[in-house]
């Protein structure tokens, strides 16, 4: 199959072969699923009012990394909420993929800042422009998440499927290069209850997997094929 043809700025999928597409359909949802999957490092996990965020450079960094052809675009403030207290912006998100323009809009609100013991009016704002900053940023954040599948771990839109037979084939491949059948059996059982509790899917496959090789690692012999052993070779071997 020849590359995707890329289409313009109208999207004109229609006049795109439809196996094309499906292509593209294809490619976005892996793209969107490896994002949503990957875990947010925590060092950039902040707390307010009891509520997990994660910091701004983080999630732009993400962005920048996974989807770098994106912008801000109608960009929108609406003064009137002043007078109640807010700042009020919306906005929309702009990015490229698989050569298509796609769009989506979202808006934010920030509360205003005003000098200390002075009446809440216009004329006692402490920084009206770093409170807009504030809601543009916001509003940045929710369109990362929303459409881009930045930090789903953390804001819980991530869906947690369970994992596949080929994950539990790979972990049971680390286990066979035990060499001792009493801590070999020892690690098989810690497997299983592991997975009927529900501890083992999509989302810990990964952090479980490079424990249990750390913890077999003890007690293998052959350490030179073990230590090559990854998903993706065992992938490849078992295709």
């Amino acid at each position: 199959m020849n590359d995707i043809e890329r289409v313009d700025n109208t999207n004109a999928l229609a006049f795109v072969n439809p196996d094309l597409i499906r292509q593209v359909e294809d490619n976005i949802r892996k793209k969107h699923k490896k994002v949503s999957g990957k875990e947010t490092n925590k060092s950039h996990v902040k707390q307010k009012a009891g509520m997990d965020y994660v910091d701004f450079p983080y999630m732009r960094n993400e962005v920048d990394e996974n989807y770098p052809l994106w912008s801000l675009v109608n960009l929108k403030f609406y003064p009137e909420f002043i007078n109640t207290g807010w700042v009020m912006v919306q906005g929309e998100l702009q990015w490229m993929e698989e050569g298509v323009v796609r769009r989506g809009c979202h808006a934010a609100a920030h509360r205003i800042q005003f000098k200390q013991g002075a009446s809440r009016t216009p004329e006692n704002i402490v920084d009206l422009g770093n409170d807009v900053k504030s809601a543009v940023t916001d509003l940045l954040k929710k369109c990362f998440n929303t459409y881009l599948s930045i930090s789903d771990d953390i804001y819980k839109n991530i869906t947690i499927e369970a994992a596949t037979e080929e994950q539990i084939l790979y972990l049971k491949k680390i286990i066979s290069f035990v060499d001792e059948p009493k801590i070999r059996d020892k690690f098989k059982s810690i497997l299983e209850t592991s997975y009927n509790e529900g501890k083992i899917n999509s989302t810990t496959f990964n952090s479980f997997s490079t424990s249990l090789k750390n913890q077999a690692s003890k007690f293998v012999s052959d350490k030179e094929t073990f230590g090559n052993l990854t998903f993706e070779s065992f992938s490849n071997m078992e295709i």
